[in-house]
Parts: structure tokens; C-alpha cells; sequence
């Protein structure tokens, strides 16, 4: 095996060689460079090459699909076999995926009529075809003594050269004959009888279409052994655009025929913003994986593949309004009886659970949209949002970004066992979640700090904390009494799992919305010394605050604030409607 322009051709080998998968040039630590290729051989086999001296000489031959991990140990074992030693390089070289060849057009084919001579000239060309396309049409063959009617005595003989790696043959007729088009589809045969056949009054294709490339996309998934690219381009053309979804080949995402290509609603003004995988088990039943794709406003499920013979996957629109606005946002939850693709939408969180779609995020609207002094998120960056999970507790966090902010510093957290939510607000913004599993730790969720170099932990199950104190603010919802006024007597809240001495802030704001009175209550929670800083969660302490309020107004509301690490198990309201006709000052 030679180099020639940069491609590797074929002179002797045992089975020849389809296509260049990847190419890469490494510096040993000896100071030698190396040059390696992985190429695919006939045999769907893969092969390893070391390139010396102008030949590719093979180092070992492997039946799996072409992926780093893969070719490691391949690798590994070729060169210590050839005389290397690990560490084998130096430097940061890497395989790098090649497209793949296009395949070349078939040469003129040769015309012969057969039966009784006649003096009607008939032109044909050939093009040929693979998985991705088309080749561009051959030379154009002719003959000048065909019979003026072809039929099946009288009739023209077509031949042509194979060519290599094409699943099969189109036939035009381009001059002589009834009709002109596409007069025939062949398998890998490469002869033709012309006795009349019907043209389709088409055009024989000018470009060459079937070099496997590789689609551009905003989002990708691997579903049921392909690649799944969606939204593939900014502007829509033949094969991609904001509406296209595209397969790769089955275990192979290095290359994707333009036959496994779809558009879902091109023309309703959405774009593609996400991907998922649900899988639908039942009793009795076996599994099956479905892929749901996401537009901005709208949701499908798509059910199959698209494979050989033509096989296409079905797709039906979710009965639903909403469709996802933030792509990382997307998770699969499970626990206590909810399950589904939880994601944000122009409406909120919703989980869509395989048949129906629930919005489950009403009860915090306020912080998505704003509300009085509330301030909603910044919906122009709410694609950045990122969300991830957490086992222990069982938990889905979403970190969005605030309007007139920077970056996502406001975290959702839905507590799936509860089926309730806490709003977060963090000192710095975080670029990423990642929910990271060892087999030696507890699983744990960690953020990355966007514009830093921090990484935070923030859900781990673990039993302690690192003893800073740092401040912390819960809200209630308004209280809800009979009547437009009430009188608020006090607040009760029980604590359990706190730190010795910490001081509690209780506020109340009664009023209306543009003119609310705030009444302030400090409580110094003192349980001992017996939950020290540093432990807290080790210790499980409680004790009952209670906040004097004595005030009549509405739209009343409650929060606590302070510093330092507790739980809060609830808190109690003790209120009175206010009399009818008796005055009351707020």
C-alpha cells in the first residue's frame, strides 16, 4: 500500500481497501515520527497501518467499530509488538476522522443492437449509486444503427465496468426511443436490455453526491446503536437546516447517508432545540426506546429507524403547546411514582411522561416570569440554562440565568419525592452540572463556575459540610385567610438539624403591593453546644421559633434569613380574619 495524495491505495493486500477511516501522526519518544491510518477493507474488517518508508505496512486487524477506545489496546499491542515501548509519544497526536471517498462514475457504457439492424441512433449514460447518493452520469455511449421501435427481438444491449463499492446502477436514455428519463434501476449488475423500455423524463444528476460527510448539529444523541444529529443548519438546503434530523449508519457515526435524513415541520417558523430517549416498559411487555425531539414550541415522538430497504421512522406530535427553550436543561427523572423528560419551556418546567405533558412549575411562576419585586429570568439566555440531577436526595436542579444579572446564579430545585420546589440563589454563576458517580464515593452533584476555574459541590448525601457559615433566605408563598384582611398573631417555625447558636431573622410583609409594611423579628436559636459548625448534619436537633407578629393587611407573606446550616421543617401560621366594621390599623 502506497501514498498518494494523501490517500492510501491500493497494490497488494488480501482484501482491498473501502475507505480511510482516520489518520494520525504521533513523535515517539526516541524522537521518531509515526504515521498511522485505520482503514475499513472489504471484509468489513478494520484494519491498522504504520506508514515506513513510503508503504503502509499493517500492524493488526479488528472487527469492531473504529472509535478511540478501540483502537487503543490495537494500537498499544501493535507498536510493543514492533519494537516500541510504552509511553509511546510525546506530543498531543491524535486519530483524526477522514470523510469518506466518493465513488467514482461509471465509464461510458458500450452499446450493441441485437435483432435486425436499423439507423436510429439512441445515447445512454450510466450513473451509480451507494447509500449516500449519487455518482455525477457516466460518458455518454451511443450507437447509430438501432431499430427504429425496440422491442423484445429488436433491442439494445448496454455494458459497463463495476463500480467498486456501489450498491447499484441508474440507466438513462438520453436520445432515440418514445420516451426519454431514467429507463432502469440494477442491483450490482452491470448490463441492460433496452427493449422499449419507459423513461421517467427526468434529468441524469450532474454532481457527485455519495461521499459520506459528516452533518453539522446543534443537537446529537445516541439512539438504538446511529447518531442522531438534529437541527443540522442555520439555513435550510436539500438535505439540512433548523428542522432536519439526520442518521448516522448503524454503528458507524462516521458515516451518514443522505437517504437517513428527514425534515420534521419545515415550514412552521420553529428550530430543533433538544433530543431525549425514553423507553416505555411495561409488565409482560417487552421494552421499547422511543426518541423524542424537541422544537421550540412543539414535540414529536419518533418511533424506528431509518435502515435498508427503505425503512423510515414514524413520527406524531405530542398533544402539547409547549416544546423546550433550553437544551441542557433536559433530564430523565424517576422517583416515587414521577418519571418522564423534564425540561424548560416558554411555559415553565414541564415533564412529559410518554402519552402526556404536565407543566409542573406554576407554584414558583413568579420566578420565571417576575412578579411585583420578583425579577424573572433573562428568557433571551435561558438556552444557556443547564440542569442536572441528584440521587441523594432525589432531586432535579436547573440553573437559569436572572434579568440585569450575569450567568445562571438562580437554581430550581424540584424535590421529587415531595413534588415541591426551592428556589436558589447563588453568589456566582455556574457554567455546568455534572452528576458524577464512583464506584468507591457517594454519587455527587458538582457546578462549574462560569468565567473561574472553581468547581463546587453542591449535592453529595454526605453526612457533614465544611463548616462555613453562608447566608441563606427562604420565602413562603402568601398565606391565603377569609377575608381581604387579616390579622397575623405569630409564626411558628420548627427547625431540626441546626448549629448551636445560630440567629434566625423572621420578616412578615402585610399590605398591598405597592405599599407594603415589613415587620422584622430576630430569634437567637439556641440549642446547646451539642451541633457544632462543621457537623450539623450529624446531629439531629430541634427547636421551635416563634415570631410575634400583631399586624392586619393582605398579601402577606413570610421569610426567614440567617447564616449557617439547619432544615426547616415547616412552619405554622396562627391568624384571624379581621371583623367586618371594626377598623383596624396596618
Amino acid at each position: 500500500m502506497n501514498v498518494r495524495d494523501g490517500l492510501v491505495t491500493v497494490e497488494t493486500t488480501p482484501a482491498s481497501v473501502v475507505a480511510v477511516l482516520a489518520r494520525g501522526a504521533f513523535t515517539t519518544i526516541s524522537g521518531e515520527r509515526l504515521e498511522l491510518a485505520v482503514v475499513r477493507l472489504a471484509n468489513n474488517t478494520q484494519q491498522l497501518l504504520r506508514l515506513a518508508s513510503g508503504v503502509w505496512i499493517p500492524l493488526g486487524t479488528f472487527t469492531d467499530v473504529f472509535d478511540t477506545p478501540t483502537i487503543t489496546p490495537w494500537l498499544n499491542r501493535a507498536l510493543i509488538t514492533d519494537g516500541y515501548h510504552p509511553p509511546f509519544f510525546t506530543d498531543g497526536g491524535a486519530f483524526a476522522p477522514i470523510t469518506g471517498n466518493p465513488l467514482s462514475a461509471p465509464n461510458s457504457p458500450s452499446v450493441s443492437p441485437a435483432g435486425t439492424p436499423g439507423t436510429t441512433t439512441y445515447r445512454y449514460v450510466v450513473v451509480a449509486f451507494n447509500a449516500n447518493g449519487t455518482t455525477e452520469a457516466s460518458g455518454v455511449g451511443s450507437t447509430g444503427t438501432g431499430a427504429a421501435i425496440l422491442n423484445s427481438t429488436d433491442y439494445n444491449v448496454l455494458t459497463w465496468d463495476e463500480v467498486p463499492n456501489a450498491l447499484g446502477y441508474y440507466v438513462w436514455r438520453i436520445g432515440g426511443g418514445s420516451t426519454q428519463g431514467k429507463i432502469a434501476t440494477l442491483g450490482s449488475i452491470t448490463t441492460v436490455l433496452d427493449i422499449g423500455l419507459t423513461g421517467d423524463h427526468t434529468d441524469p444528476p450532474t454532481d457527485n453526491t455519495t461521499a459520506s460527510i459528516t452533518p453539522g448539529a446543534q443537537h446529537l444523541i445516541v439512539h438504538r446503536g446511529a447518531l442522531w444529529a438534529w437541527n443540522t443548519a442555520a439555513a435550510t438546503s436539500t438535505y439540512d437546516g433548523p428542522s432536519s434530523l439526520r442518521q448516522s449508519d448503524f454503528n458507524n457515526f462516521q458515516n451518514w447517508p443522505v437517504s437517513f435524513q428527514v425534515f420534521i415541520a419545515k415550514d412552521d417558523g420553529q428550530v430543533g432545540t433538544g433530543l431525549a430517549v425514553f423507553t416505555v416498559a411495561e409488565t409482560g411487555i417487552a421494552p421499547d426506546d422511543f426518541l423524542v425531539v424537541f422544537k421550540n414550541f412543539s414535540t414529536y415522538l419518533s418511533s424506528g429507524t431509518f435502515g435498508p430497504q427503505g425503512a423510515t421512522p414514524t413520527f406524531t406530535q405530542v398533544k402539547t403547546d409547549m416544546g423546550c427553550m433550553a437544551p441542557r436543561s433536559i433530564q430523565f427523572i424517576s422517583a416515587e411514582g414521577t418519571a418522564g423528560i423534564m425540561r424548560l419551556s416558554h411555559r415553565g418546567f414541564a415533564l412529559y411522561d410518554g402519552l402526556n405533558d404536565h407543566l409542573l412549575s406554576e407554584a414558583v411562576r413568579p420566578y420565571l416570569f417576575g412578579k411585583d419585586e420578583i425579577i424573572g429570568l433573562d428568557w433571551a439566555h435561558v438556552p444557556l440554562s443547564v440542569a442536572s440531577q441528584s440521587q441523594n436526595p432525589p432531586l432535579y436542579l436547573c440553573v437559569c440565568p436572572i434579568l440585569g444579572q450575569s450567568g445562571n446564579t438562580r437554581a430550581f430545585v424540584y424535590d421529587l419525592v415531595r413534588r415541591a420546589w426551592t428556589i436558589c440563589t447563588f453568589p456566582i454563576p455556574f457554567a455546568t452540572l455534572n452528576f458524577l458517580v464512583d464506584p468507591v464515593a457517594l454519587p455527587r452533584l458538582v457546578a462549574g463556575e462560569q468565567g473561574g476555574r472553581r468547581v463546587f459541590q453542591l449535592f453529595s448525601g454526605a453526612a457533614d459540610d465544611n463548616g462555613t457559615p453562608i447566608p441563606w433566605r427562604v420565602r413562603w408563598a402568601p398565606i391565603t385567610a377569609p377575608g381581604s384582611l387579616t390579622y397575623v398573631q405569630r409564626v411558628l417555625v420548627n427547625f431540626f438539624r441546626i448549629a448551636a447558636r445560630q440567629i434566625i431573622t423572621g420578616q412578615m410583609a402585610l399590605g398591598p403591593v405597592a405599599n407594603r409594611v415589613y415587620t422584622s423579628k430576630v430569634q437567637r436559636v439556641s440549642v446547646g453546644a451539642n451541633a457544632p459548625v462543621g457537623s450539623p448534619l450529624r446531629n439531629v436537633v430541634e427547636d421551635t421559633a416563634s415570631f410575634e407578629i400583631g399586624l392586619t393587611g393582605d398579601g402577606a407573606y413570610f421569610e426567614l434569613s440567617g447564616a449557617g446550616s439547619l432544615g426547616i421543617r415547616g412552619i405554622q401560621y396562627q391568624v384571624q380574619p379581621k371583623p367586618v366594621g371594626r377598623p383596624m390599623r396596618v
